[in-house]
């Protein structure tokens, strides 16, 4: 399985990815990661973010620079399924990881035609601040996930939880 991140902060990964499960199925090759980081996308000196449309105040990631974060995960290793986290979003909870890790199974055993999607590329991404514009969510995510119904930092906390609960599987 290959697994990209696209996230503000790629560090944060750094000794999950070296622990536990997750680092001995790296070791056996059975899942890769690549991480994206927003800020290596943006012009020099250009910002990453810009303010939220609408009442209140906060900073989203721009559109364009999400977009250019998938394509590249795109181009390294295919479409992949792109996950999205917000506290708007589905609960995860066994049932889910359990349906999710089956319905990967089922894809990647049918013979014959190739889907559209790769189901051993999960694109994960985890916005900050704010959030990603929600037009970029409605134009890229194919699930939306959440690990409760408070707001975090960033997604990269619930992907972590995501991450773990299939590989486990």
């Amino acid at each position: 399985m290959k697994i990209s991140i696209i996230t503000v902060f790629p560090q944060i990964y750094e000794s999950f990815t070296k622990l536990s499960l997750i680092a001995r199925a790296i070791e056996k090759r059975i899942v890769e990661f690549n991480f994206v980081q927003f800020s290596d996308l943006c012009e020099p000196k250009k910002r990453m973010d810009e303010p939220t449309c609408g009442p209140g105040a906060g900073m989203i990631i721009k559109p364009e620079v999400v977009q250019k974060a998938i394509e590249q995960c795109e181009e390294k290793w295919g479409k992949g399924l792109k996950i999205f986290f917000s506290a708007q979003g589905q609960r995860i909870d066994q049932k889910i990881l359990n349906t999710f890790v089956a319905k990967l199974d089922v894809v990647m055993s049918i013979e014959g035609e190739e889907p559209s999607i790769d189901p051993q590329h999960l694109i994960l991404v985890c916005g900050r601040y704010e959030g990603v514009d929600t037009r970029v969510e409605h134009e890229y995510a194919d699930l939306i996930l959440s690990i409760g119904d408070y707001v975090l930092m960033g997604g990269d906390l619930a992907a972590q939880v995501f991450l773990e609960g299939i590989l486990r599987l």
